[in-house]
């Protein structure tokens, strides 16, 4: 008798990690590469949609203005972002399973804002175009937080260390073009 797979999780990852590396996306994918295009964004999608449908972990930090609200779940790392982060990073976290699972992994931390908390730290897409108006790094700092889990509160966002470096790189290139200018000494400072 087979033994049933009781990591219903896992099965999802797997089943967007084989539909995503189906030979037409990645041949789409390397050409856009090539080409210097950006990837067509229902290739983003079918990442970002799978991620959605998943159980998020929630990180238990949520902003003061949302304590004691129903408040938004927020996936403080876009999914979408992420995933052409890594993209445009290498192809490694798209065809290797484990760097994928953990992309994932990362995508699925959520935090507890005000809708329109929500809405002030989304990026833009122009026809493809990505605008970023502030680096996932940074785009919290400006909302207190506080864990009822562990009853600390921070000024400043607590989970910084859950962002990877290719999707600040990958920011940095799509940033708003009056937000570039103070861009490189701030990131230095947080770099060193």
């Amino acid at each position: 008798m087979k033994k049933k797979n009781t990591n219903w999780q896992e099965e999802q990852i797997r089943s967007i990690w084989y539909d995503i590396n189906n030979p037409r996306i990645i041949n789409i994918i390397e050409n856009c590469l090539a080409s210097g295009e950006n990837i067509p964004p229902w290739i983003s999608h079918k990442f970002y949609d799978a991620v959605v449908r998943m159980k998020p972990l929630d990180t238990k930090w949520q902003t003061f203005e949302a304590v004691g609200s129903k408040g938004t779940l927020d996936h403080f790392i876009s999914p979408r972002l992420l995933f052409r982060a890594a993209v445009d990073e290498s192809m490694k976290y798209i065809t290797n399973y484990s760097l994928f699972k953990e992309m994932i992994y990362t995508c699925l931390k959520v935090i507890k804002t005000t809708s329109e908390q929500n809405q002030q730290v989304k990026y833009e897409n122009r026809n493809n175009e990505i605008i970023v108006n502030e680096l996932t790094l940074y785009k919290y700092d400006t909302f207190g937080f506080y864990n009822e889990e562990t009853n600390t509160s921070s000024d400043e966002f607590p989970l910084k260390e859950f962002i990877p470096n290719y999707l600040t790189k990958y920011e940095e290139k799509h940033m708003r073009v009056e937000k570039k200018i103070n861009l490189t000494h701030t990131l230095d400072q947080y770099l060193q």
